[in-house]
């Protein structure tokens, strides 16, 4: 009974030996027809056959603008050869956000992103929540020289005390719904020293601690808020800043003054070419606007939201002298009200002094305003010498 026992136990494992063979081959035969089928995708996919810095670019153009983990799971998931394109491709795992990565798993995905992207620029795009920002930061350490764009949203007070590492290559940076102490953001941008894009979005700053004055000398592009957005950020901060390279100056929020503006102007003397202004009324009598806009003669880019008949303004554009803005080329005027009387014949007054230079205007018209056959045939002769018009509400055009 014992000796029969034995010799099944033998032939079963004899038989397990020769499955275990055939499954080999079996895995054989399977890797042997992926190995095939790559070679035919090869022949019969026009991207296989691009050079791979091409089929790289590709990849990054497939990306979406807002960038998650789940889209890069996705684009690894499409195929065994874009799997392996994109594990190759550095500046793909060089912007780095937390959103949609699982709870727990951040600096796994963090130090993998690192890894992949080798030596280039990092991107950072988070939200405060699980990670703080200064705990990245610390995962990151040696790696933070190579931070180049940073995207936070919201940002505490706590972490920003905690940001006190050098930000030398921070190119670009932009601050959404946060309430912030002013002195510690100061701060933060002295630490960055060759920031060029500052983006400010729904931020309410605390000047309760007064901040150190800091004059910035690479920053080009200061925006607060979105031009046409509603959402505004509080521009107290400007009084604390010179910036002496501004060329691009959007403040999206009404409660700029004149004052204010000019004293910054004054004291910063950019070469600012793009402005864009919500500005509110204020003395009639007063030339605040007029003098700003002498200060700044390389202009080319004006947009300005008045809230308030002209009539009443503090600011007569159509009045300007034509030696101000010397350089202006485009022109936009939102809550355009004017008496259609007079105010169309005063526009039609000012292009004709200036339409050697200017090559668009935009006055997007408030209530219901209309355009006669007189004045839109008058604009239709400087749009036939090649200027652009748009004259209109936001919804309807006139002209």
């Amino acid at each position: 009974m014992s000796s029969s026992v034995h010799e099944l136990r033998g032939r079963i494992g004899a038989v397990d030996e020769a499955i275990e063979q055939q499954k080999e081959i079996l895995r054989d035969l399977v890797r042997q027809r992926s190995s095939i089928q790559t070679e035919l995708n090869s022949l019969l996919d026009p991207m296989a056959r691009l050079p791979p810095e091409l089929s790289s670019d590709i990849l990054l153009q497939s990306m979406p603008a807002t960038r998650t983990w789940q889209s890069l799971i996705k684009l690894l998931c499409v195929c065994r050869a874009w799997h392996d394109l994109a594990l190759a491709t550095p500046s793909l795992w060089g912007t780095i956000t937390d959103k949609d990565i699982p709870e727990g798993k951040f600096a796994k995905v963090l130090k993998m992103c690192l890894a992949r992207a080798g030596g280039l620029p990092i991107s950072l795009i988070l939200r405060e929540g699980e990670n703080t920002f200064h705990r990245i930061l610390q995962t990151l350490g040696a790696h933070i020289p190579r931070i180049q764009h940073m995207e936070l949203s919201p940002l505490h007070n706590d972490s920003l005390e905690r940001m006190t590492y050098p930000f030398d290559g921070l190119n670009s940076l932009n601050i959404s719904r946060s309430d912030i102490i002013s002195k510690l953001f100061v701060e933060l941008l002295r630490r960055a020293p060759n920031l060029v894009r500052l983006d400010i979005y729904d931020v309410r700053f605390n000047t309760a601690s007064t901040p150190r004055h800091l004059t910035h000398l690479t920053l080009q592009r200061l925006h607060f808020g979105r031009p046409g957005d509603w959402y505004n950020s509080e521009i107290s901060i400007l009084r604390f800043l010179t910036l002496p390279a501004l060329q691009s100056l959007v403040i999206s929020r009404r409660e700029i003054t004149e004052a204010d503006l000019l004293d910054f102007l004054t004291r910063s003397a950019p070469p600012l070419r793009h402005l864009n202004l919500r500005l509110r009324a204020e003395d009639p009598h007063s030339q605040g606007i007029a003098a700003c806009l002498q200060l700044i003669p390389g202009l080319t880019h004006l947009e300005i939201t008045m809230f308030a008949d002209s009539t009443h303004s503090s600011f007569d554009l159509w009045a300007m002298d034509p030696n101000v803005l010397p350089a202006l080329q485009s022109l936009t005027i939102s809550e355009f009200y004017q008496h259609v009387s007079e105010g169309y014949a005063r526009v039609l007054d000012f292009l004709a002094k200036r339409h050697s230079s200017l090559r668009s205007l935009r006055l997007v018209v408030t209530g219901t305003q209309v355009l006669d056959d007189t004045v839109a045939a008058a604009l239709r002769v400087f749009r036939d010498e090649g200027m652009s018009f748009y004259v209109g509400t936001r919804e309807t055009t006139f002209l």
